[in-house]
């Protein structure tokens, strides 16, 4: 049994249509997300995420 103490925090985010450019330090300018940017900044980030849909289909279908 894993000590409660000793039990990591994981919190997985998955947006639904995020183009590549909404988010981090290549972001498009109006892209402004100041909360989950800091929170990657102190997390494990997916940088190369991909999905079977085609572009038109929301990524929660698949």
């Amino acid at each position: 049994m894993i000590d409660e103490e000793k039990r990591p925090n994981i919190l997985f985010i998955m947006a639904d249509q995020q183009r590549a450019d909404s988010f981090g330090p290549n972001r498009h300018p109006c892209a402004n997300f100041p909360v989950l940017e800091g929170m990657a900044e102190e997390s494990v980030v997916f940088r190369r995420f991909y999905t079977a849909a085609m572009a038109c289909v929301a990524s929660r279908h698949v």
